[in-house]
């Protein structure tokens, strides 16, 4: 998280796009990592890969919390942080955690003991759609920042 908002700080003074463009490459970046991670057949290599994509899948918060406080005018500071807040935690960890474990069990019958590595597999596919969108973002965030 640090890392992230210390780059987008850096980088963000050449344009605010950096805000959104460096969650979008960390996340493309996660997907090798969690593809190398769950079809190794070691635990001691998956262990090390798993560290790469967890440590890269929160780069995006502290550049997206710096962006909600500046897209925003001063006095809906708060109540857009807790809003963004509560919906990240609400969809991303309450329906994720539960959605990824209902498509392990869908593709029991078709994966048999390996359901949940595809279920993480097919996972990443969000990844790639919150870098998309990210990099659309990208190109309104010079001119929507207060």
């Amino acid at each position: 998280i640090w890392l992230g908002g210390s780059l987008a700080d850096r980088f963000g003074a050449r344009g605010r796009r950096y805000y959104a463009l460096i969650p979008a490459v960390a996340f493309v970046a996660t997907i090798p990592f969690y593809v190398g991670a769950v079809t190794s057949g070691s635990l001691a290599v998956a262990f090390v890969l798993f560290l790469v994509p967890t440590a890269l899948g929160l780069v995006w918060l502290g550049p997206v919390l710096s962006a909600i406080q500046h897209v925003v005018p001063p006095h809906m500071r708060a109540t857009a942080s807790a809003v963004f807040l509560f919906i990240n935690n609400l969809i991303g960890i309450g329906v994720g955690t539960a959605a990824l474990g209902a498509l392990s069990d869908a593709l029991v019958v078709r994966h048999g003991t390996d359901s949940l590595r595809y279920a993480i597999l097919y996972g990443t596919s969000f990844f790639v759609i919150a870098a998309t969108l990210f990099l659309l973002s990208a190109r309104r965030l010079e001119r929507d920042w207060e």
